[in-house]
């Protein structure tokens, strides 16, 4: 029919994380998911004069669980299509978040669709400094530190992370006391953490329902630290497994260790010594802050 009328029709697939919610731990659902992702984009390759295309959203943890064999090969076909938040677009809507709330922020010229990640960072200055604390001081560079913070082991920053650090951020800004001139003082960015963190632990939670067993495992030990070990908590290995995959641990010498952007949320604190070894973690898992 389609080529009768000289046509072509492209499906387009989103949504399948509210549908296949229990696919780590139900073969059925990997099964589907699987052929959605492999089998029916292979078939449809084999058509003659093919005029029907599939364009398939779906998280990569959700791929990964569904194709076990193969599955780097899979990545490397289609990483050019991945869709992954870098630093610098997360700085981006910062910007934008900024000029929006009526903050005329000096961008040197540049557009902010062209602005490059220096600039980004200088016009941010106005609103949280350039570093937690003095200029010249020890503490970390607010930018990097904000990046950081937000995001998981597996590299990833999300747009609704950004938005929710500056609502609680300057929330909180309106309740301390003023800090060289900035909107947002270094009190008000670090407090933002902490409600960001529970919300992403909720969401996560609501998104993959798997994880509410592996949580509820955390939350029968009342002091919580980073570094654990998996026994600490009775994690099992596909427990392990699945929570690296989504970036909420990294192994590291034969124990675990976990992002803030998770730590609040889930109610740990840090051994001493561990924060910088997690900085290290966050900066290999972007490449570098």
């Amino acid at each position: 029919v389609l080529k009768q009328r000289g046509a072509h029709v492209v499906v387009v697939m989103d949504g399948l994380e509210d549908l296949f919610q229990s696919l780590p731990r139900d073969p059925r659902q990997e099964v589907a998911l699987r052929a959605l992702c492999q089998d029916l984009p292979t078939a449809l390759r084999e058509i003659p004069d093919r005029r029907l295309g599939l364009v398939v959203f779906v998280r990569k943890d959700l791929v990964r669980a569904a194709v076990r064999q193969n599955f780097s090969q899979f990545e490397s076909l289609h990483k050019s299509y991945e869709l992954r938040w870098n630093p610098e677009e997360a700085l981006r809507l910062a910007v934008w978040l900024c000029q929006k709330a009526g903050n005329d922020l000096d961008l040197q010229g540049h557009l902010l669709e062209e602005a490059p990640r220096d600039v980004l960072e200088q016009a941010l200055y106005r609103i949280w400094g350039y570093k937690l604390g003095a200029p010249r001081s020890r503490e970390a560079v607010t930018a990097n530190w904000v990046l950081a913070a937000l995001s998981d082991f597996a590299g990833r920053l999300q747009a609704r992370d950004v938005v929710r650090f500056f609502h609680y951020a300057a929330k909180r800004a309106q309740v301390v006391s003023e800090y060289d001139g900035r909107l947002l003082q270094p009190a008000a960015v670090r407090y933002a953490i902490e409600p960001c963190s529970q919300d992403k632990v909720k969401e996560a939670q609501e998104e993959m329902p798997w994880l509410a067993d592996i949580f509820e495992k955390f939350n029968r030990v009342p002091d919580r630290r980073i570094p654990f070990r998996a026994g600490d908590y009775d994690l099992t290995a596909e427990d392990v497994r699945l929570m690296n995959e989504v970036g909420i641990i990294f192994e590291e010498e034969g124990v675990f260790y976990m992002p803030e952007i998770y730590r609040h949320g889930l109610g740990f604190k840090l051994e001493k010594g561990a924060r910088p070894k997690v900085l290290s973690l966050m900066k290999r898992a972007f490449g570098t802050l």
